[in-house]
């Protein structure tokens, strides 16, 4: 009898324990698992000059949950912004830039300013939305909160 009391017991202060592990620390997050996926298959991000070409006059389209949005981007790095869901719009004025690190990185002035600078790795992808913005930098991007936007950008 005393050892099954003992064995209730260490089977007790076991999940009070892991109780106290933080769940993240056992399960690598969707940004982690992207990252190592590309890797793997000797995927790169694109590099400044290679944000900078495809970005320069070109539209970029993407939709969540949430909403869905365009950005027009020009070769002068001013960017204008649109996002629509049901029952509303709203537009915004800003710039993007091509860091020295291979970051794709933009700012509003307006409605979204409150967001700050935002700065994104740039991963080519396969299929409709040929593009994957991972978050390096800056506030959440709403409605992606695991930092991971499939794009569409296409040149005009």
């Amino acid at each position: 009898m005393k050892s099954t009391i003992q064995s209730k017991s260490s089977l007790t202060t076991l999940i009070v324990l892991l109780s106290f592990i933080p769940f993240g620390i056992c399960v690598a997050s969707d940004k982690d698992q992207f990252l190592k996926d590309m890797k793997s298959k000797g995927v790169n991000p694109l590099s400044a000059g290679e944000i900078t070409e495809l970005y320069s006059d070109s539209t970029e389209y993407g939709k969540n949950q949430k909403y869905e949005w365009e950005g027009l981007y020009s070769a002068n790095v001013k960017v204008k912004g649109r996002a629509w869901w049901n029952g509303g719009e709203a537009l915004d004025d800003g710039e993007w830039k091509a860091t020295d690190e291979s970051l794709l990185c933009f700012e509003y002035f307006g409605k979204w300013s409150e967001n700050g600078e935002r700065c994104f790795a740039v991963y080519p992808s396969s299929g409709e939305y040929n593009y994957t913005l991972i978050q390096k930098t800056g506030s959440e991007s709403g409605g992606w909160p695991d930092g991971i936007i499939p794009v569409k950008v296409n040149r005009r």
